[in-house]
C-alpha cells in the first residue's frame, strides 16, 4: 500500500502515514479535505573546539512547508545514547532533554504517530491543519 498523500510505501496493515501522518484507510465518515502536517526528532553534531557535542531537533513538514519546531540545549557526547536504558543510566541529560522536546510537542497538540522501536530519539508525530 501507498500513501495517497506522499507515496511512501507501508505495509496493509499500517493505518497511517509515518512521513505526512495521513490515515491510510479508507473511512467513508473521513473528511477528505482535513490536512495534517507531521514532524519527525533528529539529532544533530554540535561544532566545539575540544568537546563532542549535540543536540536534538524537530523539523515538520506541512501543507506550507518544512520548518524546524524547535530544538534541545547543547549536550555532551557524540549523540545520544544507544538504548534508552543506557541513556537513562549513563546519560540522564540526554533523556531528559528528549523527553522535554516530546512533553512540548505533546501540549503543542502533536499526536505521537510512531515511536521507532530501533533508535528511542527518533519518533514521528502529526497535528491537524485548520482548512484556510
Amino acid at each position: 500500500m501507498n500513501c495517497p498523500n506522499c507515496a511512501k510505501s507501508f505495509p496493509d496493515s499500517a493505518n497511517f502515514c509515518s512521513r505526512c501522518g495521513r490515515p491510510l484507510k479508507v473511512n467513508p465518515i473521513l473528511d477528505e479535505n482535513i490536512r495534517w502536517e507531521t514532524c519527525e526528532i533528529f539529532w544533530d553534531s554540535v561544532p566545539h573546539w575540544f568537546y563532542k557535542r549535540f543536540k536534538f531537533w524537530v523539523r515538520a513538514r506541512g501543507p506550507e512547508g518544512e520548518y524546524r519546531v524547535m530544538e534541545s540545549e547543547v549536550l555532551n557526547g557524540t549523540g545520544p545514547a544507544y538504548s534508552e536504558a543506557l541513556a537513562e543510566k549513563s546519560f540522564p541529560a540526554h533523556l531528559k532533554a528528549y523527553k522535554r522536546i516530546v512533553d512540548s510537542l505533546l501540549k503543542a497538540g502533536w499526536d505521537q504517530v510512531t515511536a521507532d522501536k530501533d533508535t528511542w530519539y527518533h519518533d514521528t508525530f502529526r497535528r491537524r491543519v485548520e482548512n484556510k
